[in-house]
């Protein structure tokens, strides 16, 4: 990522108050445009997941990039609740909704955005992730797997991690 691309996101950063959903079509070019990793999460979880606490209706922009082709886009879609997810906020459900729709993906990358999010969820509510983690377990990548019960007491994790 560019540097003037870098500063331009910290400025935006530090100025949550200019952050409204009037901005998304901005942020949404901006994760189209992007090739790496390093843009599109700071995007995500510093520009978008700040919307998304002030106004719900930003939840359609994560399902519409859920279902986008560019793999970019379906990790912003996971990712973008990650510091609500932190503090027991966002929509789980809806996270759930998009990793089990994504869960077969070969892509590393979104593989490991899931676990993430799964990981950073289960702070808070370590029962939910650990059920879904059952529920997936027979599809999910170990890489989802170790990621996703990271955080969660040891015996939730064997479990998770245990082979049929």
């Amino acid at each position: 990522m560019g540097d003037e691309k870098k500063l331009g996101l910290r400025i935006l950063q530090y100025y949550p108050e200019h952050l409204d959903y009037t901005v998304m079509p901005m942020l949404e070019k901006m994760l189209m445009q992007s090739t790496g990793w390093d843009f599109v999460d700071d995007i995500s979880i510093h520009l978008v997941e700040t919307v998304l606490e002030k106004e719900k209706r930003t939840y359609q922009y994560l399902k519409r990039w859920s279902r986008s082709d560019n793999f970019w886009m379906k990790r912003a879609s996971l990712i973008s609740q990650i510091l609500l997810f932190r503090n027991g906020k966002g929509d789980k459900k809806l996270f759930f909704k998009f990793a089990e729709k994504m869960v077969g993906e070969k892509e590393f990358f979104i593989r490991k955005a899931i676990g993430w999010g799964l990981r950073e969820m289960s702070k808070a509510d370590t029962e939910s992730v650990f059920d879904f983690l059952i529920r997936i377990k027979d599809k999910a990548s170990g890489l989802t797997l170790r990621e996703g019960s990271k955080r969660l007491p040891e015996k939730m994790k064997k479990m998770v991690l245990e082979k049929h």
